[in-house]
């Protein structure tokens, strides 16, 4: 992945606090809403956006170790662990990134995070857009250019999931939303919380709430495997 992230409005400006050589084909995306763990852990400050400025490596360290705060706080027991098992690389903090160092830089965090998926299907994360596969960058080799410079909205990018995040603010996490098709991004109709897409009269965030298929109606079983028929106050 390489090429330059658009410009968003409303991102800030990274606070900052050496790194190594090797991989990264960043995609053309823009972030609507900035995860709530960048504010909450430090990672950036109230100054204008910057998203075409050029990353250095101290940044992206600190927001790398952020992130691993992050995820060993928020993942279930068994994958919480120490993440950088090693301490970073030191080295000039105000020398540029590298697409290749930030991949190597951030590949470990995305296994951690793949690794609890895998066990945990349901894990309410939501991770950058256009994920294609394990990383938050193309596969293929082909579009790589690990020697290009990174900016700041790529590096924001890479470092975007979030938990239980609601872009639309309606109280229906956008995992969830995603999982059974609504639109994250639209808290109308039947993508909100008042919406009733399967028809059986009770609303998406009822059905959240229950853990239930909003598109799907039906009753739902107990835990002694009897149906039940579900109230809604």
């Amino acid at each position: 992945m390489n090429k330059s992230l658009e410009r968003c409005r409303g991102y800030r400006r990274l606070t900052l606090a050496g790194l190594f050589v090797v991989a990264l084909g960043l995609t053309q995306i823009c972030i609507s809403t900035e995860p709530a763990w960048w504010g909450a852990r430090g990672v950036k400050s109230t100054a204008p956006a910057s998203d075409y400025a050029i990353a250095n490596q101290g940044q992206a360290k600190w927001f790398a170790l952020k992130a691993e705060e992050e995820l060993r706080f928020k993942l279930p027991t068994g994958f919480n662990g120490p993440i950088y098992t090693t301490p970073l690389p030191t080295g000039n903090n105000y020398a540029p990134i590298n697409q290749g160092q930030l991949k190597a830089l951030v590949q470990q965090l995305y296994l951690r995070i793949q690794q609890a998926k895998a066990a945990n299907p349901t894990l309410p994360i939501t991770l950058p857009q256009v994920l294609a596969g394990t990383y938050p960058w193309t596969d293929t080799p082909a579009d790589d250019q690990n020697y290009a410079l990174v900016n700041i909205g790529q590096l924001k990018y890479v470092f975007s999931f979030e938990f239980n995040r609601d872009a639309d603010a309606d109280n229906l996490p956008d995992w969830w939303e995603i999982l059974y098709g609504l639109d994250p991004h639209d808290a109308t109709n039947n993508n909100g919380p008042s919406g009733d897409p399967d028809g059986d009269g009770v609303s998406n965030y009822i059905e959240y709430l229950q853990g239930r298929n909003p598109t799907s109606s039906g009753a739902v079983t107990d835990f002694n495997n009897t149906f039940i028929q579900l109230e809604v106050y």
